[in-house]
């Protein structure tokens, strides 16, 4: 996972029910910090491409716009993340079934799994 158009792809993006946090490590696999994201601060999600012409999940918040790529496997599983993102939104919204965000969540974990 990358974050922003020059880092490099190792990173996690995590989803839970209160936030979209992404992880950052350094190429040797150290700890390098976290964007944390508050679901009810996203106003819009969305698959765009970047300069290079690569598909990424675009988050927009209060604070501005996050930009995320997955190494390999583009625009499934960036349809993914951005499903269960709304997903959670929607649960965390009271718009939503109860169960939704942790389905979205293990659906996307199992997804990653195999990729």
């Amino acid at each position: 996972m990358r974050h922003g158009f020059w880092s490099a792809y190792s990173g996690e993006l995590v989803l839970t029910d209160r936030a979209l946090v992404y992880v950052d490590y350094g190429v040797l696999g150290n700890y390098m910090g976290y964007t944390r994201i508050d679901l009810d601060e996203i106003s819009q999600v969305m698959i765009g491409k970047a300069r290079n012409g690569s598909a990424q999940l675009e988050i927009y918040h209060a604070e501005g716009e996050e930009d995320f790529a997955f190494k390999s496997g583009g625009k499934l599983k960036l349809g993914s993340w951005a499903r269960a993102i709304e997903g959670a939104r929607s649960q965390a919204f009271g718009g939503a079934s109860g169960g939704i965000a942790r389905k979205a969540a293990d659906a996307l974990g199992a997804l990653l799994r195999r990729g």
